[in-house]
């Protein structure tokens, strides 16, 4: 795989999954990770019904994924996730496992960890990530979620480099206001802040509205508004979903202008299958005045075979040196349960 092909899927969202729709009036079942870069994203409350297409594990694309959830006790799930590589000879190898163990609490917490390991060089499983996340209902309709990222260090020591809190509250049917802020180490220890967000979703039954605001240091040492964000979702009478985020930032004067258009069509087929394109464009950094331009797009196929097993395939494609698309990656998955 391309190391650009890498960082794409390291700057996608976890997961790749539709959210079934849900009243605005219900809190979010199943449980929910708190997505900590790119467009916010209810946790406790639903907000959107697609997400970005991305890969599920670190270690590249597998070829098999298979999950296990087990029912601890009345309070405990753990759910362990193994994905499985091919070698060079065409060997299965398992590639990375994900192990996530979600306590429920009383008075509407909850507590969750999600550790990621992989292989090294003897084979045996070694800690490269972990996740914790808190939820708490701290008032009428208002939850608060707080997420720290460890990750491996020297000598394999899980270092924190990420912590994350959003606070989610609803107003009204229709209305729910999210307020992400993520906080990155220092080169002296503290904690400084790397970005804020805060949207304001309008959830129908067959549409959401959202508006974000995109909060950055300036050289200022404060913090200014660097991005806005417009976000328009729509569901037909067939289930089909559309999703178009537009994304404006400040040019020349400090003038807002578009420089990004993300858009999901996501198509439920006969047959229990199922395709999402995704396509992303943007301004030329060296043709500032031109037009958007698609930079990429992605293909997603998945077919339910039964209820425990979901194949998948994923198509990448960039635009070729000739005014067409190249695809860059094509490969597939199957996801058991």
């Amino acid at each position: 795989m391309t190391n650009s092909l890498l960082f794409f899927f390291s700057m996608l969202l976890v997961a790749s999954q539709g959210v079934g729709f849900q009243k605005q009036s219900e809190e979010a079942e199943p449980f929910q990770w708190l997505i900590s870069t790119g467009e916010t994203a209810g946790v406790s409350y639903i907000t959107h019904r697609v997400s970005q297409i991305s890969l599920q594990t670190e270690s590249g694309p597998p070829v098999e994924i298979k999950t296990d959830e087990t029912r601890v006790n009345s309070q405990t799930t753990r759910i362990i996730r193994k994905s499985f590589s091919r070698s060079a000879n065409g060997a299965r190898l398992l590639s990375e496992t994900t192990v996530e163990e979600i306590n429920r609490l009383p008075g509407d917490r909850v507590r969750a960890v999600r550790t990621v390991s992989q292989p090294d060089a003897n084979g045996r499983l070694r800690v490269i990530r972990q996740e914790t996340q808190e939820i708490a209902k701290t008032g009428a309709d208002i939850y608060r979620i707080t997420k720290t990222v460890s990750l491996s260090g020297s000598n394999s020591v899980l270092e924190e480099k990420e912590q994350v809190t959003q606070v989610e509250k609803r107003s009204g049917e229709k209305s729910i206001d999210i307020d992400r802020v993520r906080y990155i180490p220092s080169a002296n220890g503290t904690w400084d802040l790397a970005e804020r967000r805060v949207s304001r979703n309008i959830v129908d039954k067959e549409e959401t509205q959202t508006d974000e605001d995109v909060y950055s240091s300036d050289v200022n040492n404060g913090v200014s508004i660097s991005q806005k964000l417009k976000i328009l979702e729509l569901q037909d009478e067939t289930g089909r979903i559309n999703r178009r985020s537009e994304s404006y930032a400040s040019g020349n004067g400090g003038i807002l202008r578009l420089n990004r258009r993300l858009t999901i069509v996501q198509t439920p087929l006969t047959n229990g299958r199922q395709q999402t394109i995704q396509t992303i464009e943007t301004r030329s950094p060296v043709a500032a005045n031109e037009n958007l331009r698609l930079v990429q797009k992605v293909i997603e196929n998945l077919q339910a075979n039964g209820a425990n097993e979901t194949k998948r395939q994923v198509q990448v494609l960039e635009p070729d040196l000739n005014g067409g698309m190249r695809t860059i990656e094509n490969w597939q998955s199957i996801e058991l349960k």
